[in-house]
């Protein structure tokens, strides 16, 4: 435990190092319990549930805390007068399935969860299926600060979209646009409107030299022919935010407001997701082709 609190501490001074970002943490003997101790003390530091003290705590937990009890299971537990816990330690798994109408997989996690076991293992994840990059702010009621806005968060998801297109070698068909209506910071009704992903290129880097010899060429269904060596063609995080920041200012302008309507509407959030990834190695693909750099053709979609 003090191993592992130690290099919690140290990764979370490394992100505040980096990135001038707080954050918590928790550390416990499984995942259950670790998910728990780091939400004990948001957002700047961390706790322990040592394992002398892990039956207290969880026993006091109510059972909306539990993973995977939302609203109506919460609801059916109530009515059974359980609302914490160890109110759940007399049932069976038998039993939690027939009185709250859990499934055999809930069930079984409930039944561990509440006597502090978790046998579930902590496993790497592929990749997101979708990257975002987000800004919450005070009451905006100007288009150049929606303009400047999206223009830094339309830098940093270019950045995000190339990092991920050489890691995993994909990329995103769809470009979505969040914002949130409101006249306070804290209130209003968030609204999401997607549309194609900016046509771009992912040059394929040389894991021995470090060059660039080809690249993975995007052609999006619905995009206009693009000729190699024109100049149209998106290559570069600088160029894609360019293209992303462009698309976004035209959703803004279409579904909220512009520059001649300001005053009637202000904005306390805004986003850029980019998600519906297609594979780069998939050659059979109907809406992306490998293409090399030193191929004469040039691409176009029918």
């Amino acid at each position: 435990m003090l191993t592992a609190a130690c290099i919690a501490n140290d990764m979370r001074q490394a992100v505040f190092d980096m990135l001038g970002f707080t954050s918590a943490a928790g550390i416990g003997r499984n995942r259950f319990l670790a998910r728990h101790a780091g939400g004990i003390h948001k957002p700047n530091k961390q706790s322990v549930i040592l394992p002398r003290s892990e039956l207290k705590v969880v026993h006091n937990l109510p059972v909306e805390a539990l993973p995977g009890v939302g609203y109506v299971l919460r609801q059916a537990m109530n009515q059974h007068n359980c609302r914490i816990a160890s109110d759940l330690l007399c049932f069976s798994i038998a039993e939690l399935i027939h009185k709250f109408g859990c499934g055999e997989k809930q069930a079984t996690r409930l039944h561990q969860n509440i006597r502090a076991q978790d046998s579930n293992k902590i496993e790497e994840k592929g990749p997101n299926k979708s990257l975002i990059s987000r800004m919450s702010l005070s009451p905006t009621q100007t288009f150049v600060q929606v303009h400047k806005l999206l223009s830094g968060i339309s830098t940093d998801l270019s950045e995000r979209i190339y990092k991920d297109g050489w890691e995993y070698k994909r990329k995103a068909r769809t470009l979505v646009l969040g914002y949130r209506i409101g006249w306070k910071a804290t209130a209003g009704q968030e609204y999401f409107k997607s549309t194609s992903m900016p046509v771009y290129d992912i040059p394929r880097q040389d894991g021995n030299t470090g060059t660039t010899p080809s690249t993975y060429r995007h052609v999006s269904n619905n995009s206009n022919s693009h000729v190699r060596g024109s100049g149209s063609v998106v290559d570069s995080p600088e160029k894609l935010a360019e293209k992303m920041l462009k698309t976004a200012l035209n959703l803004f302008q279409q579904h909220v407001g512009s520059k001649e309507t300001e005053g009637k509407w202000s904005v306390t959030r805004l986003s850029l997701t980019a998600t519906n990834f297609d594979s780069l190695n998939n050659v059979d693909s109907m809406k992306f082709f490998l293409i090399p750099s030193n191929s004469s053709s040039s691409s176009s979609s029918s």
